[in-house]
Parts: C-alpha cells; sequence; structure tokens
C-alpha cells in the first residue's frame, strides 16, 4: 500500500499488524481473551443506539438534519 501511495491504508494495515501482533503475545500469556455474553451484547447495542439518538438529535439542532 505504502509503495502504491495508499498511505491511510498503509496507515490501517500498520496499525492492525501491531494490533494483532500484540495480541499473539498476550495470548502467550494466558491474556486478551474476552467471552462475550448475550448480556454484553445487549448493553452495547443499547449504548450504540443511546449514542445514534443523540448524534440525531445533535445534528437536528445545528439543522443538519431536518
Amino acid at each position: 500500500m505504502f509503495e502504491a501511495g495508499r498511505y491511510k491504508n498503509a496507515l490501517n494495515r500498520a496499525y492492525y499488524a501491531i494490533f494483532y501482533g500484540i495480541r499473539a503475545v498476550n495470548a502467550l500469556d494466558g491474556l486478551d481473551f474476552f467471552i462475550a455474553s448475550k448480556e454484553d451484547a445487549e448493553m452495547q447495542i443499547e449504548r450504540a443506539e443511546q449514542f445514534q439518538r443523540w448524534i440525531e438529535s445533535f445534528l437536528h439542532s445545528k439543522k443538519i438534519l431536518n
């Protein structure tokens, strides 16, 4: 990506190379594992929906959305 001048993509790939590399190191030490539950997913979905409602309200107040 870098050689092709696609710098944004190159940054993304570099970030994920580091991210997954450190996950591998942590896995060897028994760290970095999270098992998501149905309750965790429900809570996060509700937070995302609340955030979306806040964003929509904000955009309405700025007259970006009608």
